[in-house]
């Protein structure tokens, strides 16, 4: 038996989650213990000229990128959003340690690969994902959040 598990328009009433709405829900997740979030938070990222990057959310101590992308029509794989992401690790890369690294992706379940738009992208793209970061799968529909550290990832994905 095949499971469902999806947020998108028409299955069993549940509205989609916009971008906006997946920002507000990382900002109640993230900002417990007074820790203010500011929304489009800008920093300087570069490797010899530094350049303003704008993340969904951060302050001095965290700094969020948020996707709320979602499989073609058919579960087919949307390649073109995972270069956002790639570049998203990258500047991940590029910023100091000090800083709590993470990227909120919107949960979206195919039941032709049998796992989340971001299960797919860890498998395929483990190489690009520095040790610092840590990936959230969210479920909109309760808030439940699976997360995805660099040991959790070797230990499912075996590092491929």
């Amino acid at each position: 038996m095949n499971l469902i598990y999806t947020d998108f328009e028409g299955y069993n009433g549940y509205k989609p989650i916009s971008h906006s709405d997946l920002v507000n829900a990382a900002k109640a997740q993230f900002s417990k213990d007074n820790n203010i979030l500011i929304e489009k938070y800008r920093l300087k990222v570069g490797i010899n000229v530094q350049k303003e990057c704008i993340f969904d959310l951060g302050n001095e101590e965290i700094l969020i990128f948020c996707k709320s992308n979602s499989w073609k029509k058919g579960s087919f794989v949307p390649k073109n959003i995972f270069h956002t992401w790639n570049e998203a690790m990258y500047y991940f890369h590029l910023i100091p340690k000090k800083y709590q690294k993470i990227f909120f992706v919107k949960m979206d379940f195919s039941q032709r690969y049998c796992e989340t738009l971001l299960q797919y992208y860890i498998r395929n793209n483990f190489h690009f994902i520095p040790d610092d970061v840590t990936l959230y799968d969210y479920y909109g529909r309760n808030s439940h959040v699976d997360k995805y550290t660099y040991d959790t990832i070797k230990k499912l994905f075996g590092g491929q």
